[in-house]
């Protein structure tokens, strides 16, 4: 019996990973019958109880990113409430075996995503957004140029008084990423939204100018 119990249990994770898998593949396409093909079997998952399929934190965070794209899908409501929802209550669990996996790139993706909804989301997008934001604090340090495009441009978007996030994002893009490895559409969009967020001080500004006259 307890033999058969292992069998079991070893073949039903078995199952549940392949479908993991099989998600991953699916978000990962550029068809976007894949893509809500995918997110609406992980809201499936997360409705469902008695699933033996973990969906991991950062499988929500790239399914939230390709839900925001389908606006004009009947489903795509649903779908983004319910991934949103799924998301916040793994934060406030603090699992840290969960969100630990989130990386920068992910939070700067899902910011974005959060920021295409904006300023009148559902609630729970917004409690999402919320709950966020400590491990945005702690991740904007080792961001890229284009997640500190994104998380400046989300910011400004929802208009959130967000202010030591704006001034950690341009000291990271000065003293860490460096001007000259900034691409210029992620520069001119960055320097577009902290400009709207006031926060374009005397030695971003300068070294901005200086910069862009080399280009």
């Amino acid at each position: 019996m307890h033999v058969g119990r292992l069998l079991s249990c070893a073949v039903a994770n078995e199952v549940a990973s392949r479908q993991v898998k099989d998600l991953r593949r699916l978000l990962s396409s550029g068809s976007r019958d894949n893509w809500l093909q995918a997110c609406t079997a992980i809201v499936d998952i997360l409705n469902t109880p008695t699933s033996l399929v973990r969906v991991e934190f950062t499988l929500l965070a790239a399914a939230l990113i390709k839900c925001v794209k389908v606006p004009k899908d009947p489903r795509q409501l649903s779908l983004l409430t319910a991934l949103s929802e799924s998301m916040a209550q793994r934060l406030e669990e603090g699992d840290s075996t969960d969100v630990s996996v989130l990386s920068p790139k992910r939070i700067g993706e899902a910011m974005r995503a959060i920021g295409v909804t904006g300023r009148s989301p559902p609630t729970a997008v917004a409690r999402l957004r919320d709950l966020l934001r400590p491990h945005l604090l702690a991740t904007i340090p080792d961001m890229g140029p284009l997640q500190l495009r994104h998380v400046a441009w989300a910011i400004n978007k929802l208009s959130l008084p967000w202010h030591a996030e704006i001034n950690m994002a341009i000291n990271t893009i000065l003293d860490r990423v460096g001007l000259a490895s900034v691409g210029s559409d992620e520069l001119a969009t960055f320097v577009w939204a902290v400009s709207r967020m006031g926060g374009c001080n005397e030695r971003f500004t300068g070294a901005v100018a200086v910069d862009w006259a080399g280009r």
